[in-house]
């Protein structure tokens, strides 16, 4: 089954900085937090295909047709995987934990889809639903679905993974995400990593979070002018220590690093041997002359 005709998804949007195509190793300390996208395009895998079947369903009742399996997504939309890997002394950003078998590091893997104009994620599968539909109506009337009012937030590459991290920990700690989502967006993006670092330290309080989405409940959506509740979100985040990141691009370079010494350790062993036989073969000659 095609994509519906009609897509605003956006290149910028769905190609975040921090992502990578295969999963990297896993350090075996257990200190630093571990965080990345991982591009998922296989709709074989199992939660992908759960999401995929379920768009799959909704677009065969609109267009009255024999169910198929979707083909793609709309156009510069894609799928992701949260990698996520706190370090010993840090929260888990949610329930659903596994363990690498090499390292033994906890870590868990969310997925998502990228590409909406304003930057950011939807994280779940009856969100992206609802924008999927508005596509398939050519974009009649008003999106239901959570993203499209913040269209003008237009989230830069280099910032999305922080914004993906820090809604995860609001639909971990809030019954209500939908309320705290609108007063979310008001955040000035530079306090974004001071909310990520408050939600990982394991030193962070219920009564700390409770205050947090106070704070957060008190931006008023409709103005512009937060200042004084901006700096009482700024005070009540300086208190906590910012968490130590493995970069994983030292990960993945690290990685290169090592498999191209091996490729010239093999290619100075070659010429080694070369030289040797080139040097039998010489003295051979000389003797019998």
């Amino acid at each position: 089954m095609d994509p519906p005709l009609i897509s605003d998804g956006q290149l910028r949007a769905c190609s975040p900085e921090e992502s990578y195509e295969e999963i990297l190793p896993f350090p075996k300390s257990p200190i630093g937090c571990l965080v990345y996208l991982l591009k998922n395009e296989n709709f074989e895998n199992k939660r992908i295909n759960e999401w995929v079947t379920a768009f799959s369903k909704l677009l065969a009742e609109k267009r009255e047709c024999d169910f198929e399996l979707l083909s793609s997504l709309p156009s510069n939309y894609s799928f992701y995987s949260l990698i996520y890997s706190p370090g010993i002394s840090q929260n888990h950003i949610s329930e659903e934990i596994q363990e690498d078998s090499t390292s033994k590091r906890k870590y868990e893997e969310k997925i998502l889809i990228l590409g909406h104009p304003s930057g950011l994620p939807f994280i779940e599968m009856d969100s992206f639903s609802k924008h999927l539909e508005w596509l398939e109506s050519m974009c009649q009337n008003k999106c239901q679905c959570p993203l499209c009012p913040y269209n003008r937030l237009k989230i830069q590459p280099k910032s999305q993974i922080h914004y993906i991290e820090a809604l995860y920990w609001l639909k971990k700690n809030s019954k209500f995400i939908e309320p705290f989502f609108k007063s979310f967006t008001k955040v000035k993006s530079i306090y974004i990593e001071d909310i990520n670092n408050f939600f990982r330290s394991g030193e962070t309080t219920q009564t700390q979070i409770d205050e947090f989405f106070k704070f957060i409940e008190q931006l008023d959506v409709n103005n512009d002018d937060n200042e004084e509740i901006q700096n009482k979100i700024e005070k009540h985040l300086n208190n906590i220590p910012p968490s130590i990141n493995i970069e994983p691009k030292l990960l993945y370079n690290k990685r290169k690093e090592v498999k191209g010494e091996t490729a010239k350790t093999v290619i100075v062993t070659i010429n080694l041997f070369k030289d040797l036989f080139y040097n039998i073969f010489i003295n051979f000659i000389i003797f019998f002359l």
